[in-house]
């Protein structure tokens, strides 16, 4: 795996406004030599364009793009932020007429102190320390998505021809999914292939239909 930077587009980003920890990565070109079937071929997942391969006829394209969708997962994982006060909720930036006042945890610190005081054991003090911390990890967590850490999503277009016969979407990529060879390139290859099967089959029907006629 080779990465490279796209220097023009970090400052394009930059002017729009993004962290620049975000621009960096919006800029960012990810080269992979994928391994068995696909016979090492170079593979880049770009925000700025589209990576072209050939395989069993077929033109594949892949393209990265931030997933917004994902926000949704953060909330479910995490918690979320609101102007109005939740029983539990954390102060967040109470002055600041473009932000939130309050975050929510997804789970209640009475509930983490329940939990290590009741389930685990502990004191009533090392409970309440550790419920404290654990709802703190959940606010740094939601406040720094979009920032320090983010999802992005995989797009693979297959075409035969300059006509796109399907498109398969991989939703929720991270870092750290990236840097794990062991799930990430499989996941990629299966992913590929699929679209690949049923670009065959929208070829098949296309073929069908123009026979009947």
């Amino acid at each position: 795996m080779m990465s490279t930077i796209n220097v023009d587009n970090y400052f394009v980003k930059r002017s729009e406004g993004l962290p620049a920890r975000y621009a960096f990565s919006l800029a960012k070109h990810i080269d992979y030599a994928l391994p068995g079937e696909f016979d090492n071929l170079q593979i880049s997942f770009s925000y700025s364009e589209v990576t072209w391969i050939t395989k069993e006829a077929f033109d594949i394209g892949f393209q990265r793009e931030y997933d917004d969708s994902y926000y949704q997962e953060v909330e479910e994982a995490y918690g979320y932020f609101t102007d109005q006060y939740r029983e539990g909720a954390i102060s967040h930036e109470p002055n600041n007429p473009r932000s939130y006042n309050w975050f929510v945890p997804a789970m209640a610190e009475q509930e983490y102190y329940t939990w290590f005081h009741d389930e685990q054991g502990y004191s009533k003090q090392v409970a309440r320390e550790k419920a404290r911390k654990e709802v703190l990890e959940l606010y740094h967590k939601a406040k720094t998505y979009g920032d320090t850490w983010f999802a992005d999503k995989i797009v693979i277009k297959v075409c035969k021809k300059g006509i796109l016969l399907y498109t398969h979407i991989i939703w929720g990529v991270l870092a750290e999914d990236e840097q794990d060879k062991d799930y990430f390139y499989p996941l990629i290859v299966d992913a590929t292939n699929e679209a690949i099967a049923e670009a065959q089959k929208r070829l098949r029907e296309l073929c069908h239909c123009n026979e009947q006629h």
